[in-house]
């Protein structure tokens, strides 16, 4: 026989205060069996918090991409959405100026060649065969002279003292005196044009003859580096792609003058891309590079992410930069989309797992009830990793307990139960409402 329906409103109330579950006004019915309750076994399962960031899709690596000629484009390859691969000629600019110049650089050094070739023959014959066969001339025409000039010197002296002995005419004497200053000088010049030669002009020869080398070699290096200027430049008429990715900006145009007022090429790496999101300090501590994160957009699927970066200081509005990395090689993530990545903060797998509801906070307790051959027994709890939907039991009861799920808001110790499964609560929580709704139109 039933004993009828109690509708508790003051333990609704003492729920509200105490309870860390979110109270509900219940119907709670009270038969000969006992109080009606659903029950769960208590199992280990898997538990998480999470916590949702949005950010902006953008690509790992993306690279304009300019030129170092000016002037007119001659052609253009790619066009903006193309796949390119490194080292792809993007354009190429007209070389024909550049042309003409280095055909005229490398007739330049040809002609610095033949210099260096004249200048190297005067250093290696300044002081060659003609040069001694001369010196032996000198040498030659220094001795005589010498020669000459002794012989002279002899003559005077000799017709001196013949003069004063009035032996010979003043007329012998002044044509001795001529010849003998005739030979001194002869002499002297044969000598200075020896030593100048195999002294101070050698060296000055060889000086100048070194010099005008130098200044062939010096003229070539000159052209050289030049020739090698424009033959970059010339190389460099064919701009390519630094990277591997998809072209999603071009900005010549083949026959137009490159403009140096927009970016020629912007090469995009799609094969990856990043999402950068700013969490809270409530979660910072937990995030570090390597983990994985779930990423979600409009575009695709939930997907798996990679923790690139995390910076350990805070930004002007107090939040840490986190960078996400996502493999794209399908290319459904384009950049400029919105995505949400989900963190996990905490996470546990070997502590039992509940009904968060089924956890009663009050008076200063934490507990549940759990039916131990029909009765209401009461078990004081720790709890840890709550996810708003259930609960980690850390300890206070064990595995297998079959803990109240359904009714335990009105329990208490050594209450008896009356079990049913979720289907018969639901049913009878319908057949209560209907003869409640019932009896109120009777008494009306």
């Amino acid at each position: 026989m039933k004993l009828g329906k109690v509708f508790l409103a003051s333990a609704v109330c003492l729920s509200i205060a105490f309870s860390g579950c979110a109270p509900k006004t219940e119907e709670v019915e009270e038969t000969e069996g006992g109080i009606s309750v659903s029950t769960v076994k208590a199992e280990k399962g898997d538990i998480e918090t999470e916590y949702v960031y949005s950010g902006k899709i953008a690509p790992v690596e993306e690279r304009d991409v300019y030129s170092t000629v000016q002037g007119k484009v001659a052609a253009v390859n790619f066009d903006i959405g193309d796949s390119v691969n490194a080292g792809d000629v993007l354009f190429k600019m007209d070389t024909e100026s550049l042309v003409l110049n280095r055909n005229q650089i490398a007739a330049s050094i040809s002609a610095a060649d033949a210099n260096i070739a004249s200048a190297q023959l005067s250093v290696d014959t300044v002081d060659g065969a003609s040069y001694q066969m001369n010196v032996e001339n000198l040498k030659l025409n220094m001795d005589l002279a010498e020669q000459s000039y002794e012989n002279a010197k002899t003559t005077y002296e000799n017709n001196k003292v013949l003069y004063e002995n009035g032996i010979i005419s003043k007329a012998d004497m002044d044509s001795t005196e001529l010849a003998y200053t005739q030979a001194k000088n002869n002499y002297e010049s044969a000598k200075t044009s020896y030593e100048m030669t195999t002294g101070e002009l050698l060296a000055e020869n060889k000086e100048k003859a070194q010099a005008a080398l130098n200044s062939a070699v010096a003229s070539k290096e000159s052209l050289t580096a030049q020739l090698q200027t424009v033959e970059k430049s010339i190389r460099d008429s064919s701009v390519t792609s630094p990277i591997s990715g998809v072209v999603t900006a071009c900005n010549v145009r083949e026959g137009e003058l490159l403009s140096s007022a927009s970016v020629p090429f912007t090469i995009t790496d799609t094969s990856k891309v990043k999402i950068d999101v700013d969490v809270s300090q409530r979660i910072i501590n937990s995030v570090k590079a390597g983990d994985k994160v779930s990423v979600r957009t409009e575009a695709a699927d939930i997907i798996e992410g990679t923790v690139k970066t995390v910076n350990p200081a805070a930004n002007t509005s107090g939040t840490y930069a986190v960078e996400i990395e996502i493999e794209n090689k399908d290319g459904l993530f384009k950049p400029g989309m919105f995505a949400e990545v989900t963190f996990v903060n905490e996470k546990g797998d070997t502590e039992i797992v509940i009904d968060r509801d089924a956890v009663i906070s009050k008076e200063g307790e934490t507990y549940v009830f759990v039916d131990d051959n029909g009765t209401a027994v009461k078990k004081i709890v720790e709890t840890g990793i709550d996810d708003g939907t259930s609960i980690q039991i850390l300890s206070g009861i064990n595995e297998g307990d079959m803990v109240v799920v359904k009714g335990q808001t009105y329990l208490s110790e050594g209450d008896i139960l009356n079990v049913i499964d979720d289907t018969a609560a639901a049913k009878t929580e319908t057949e209560n409402s209907q003869e409640t709704s019932a009896s109120s139109e009777k008494e009306e």
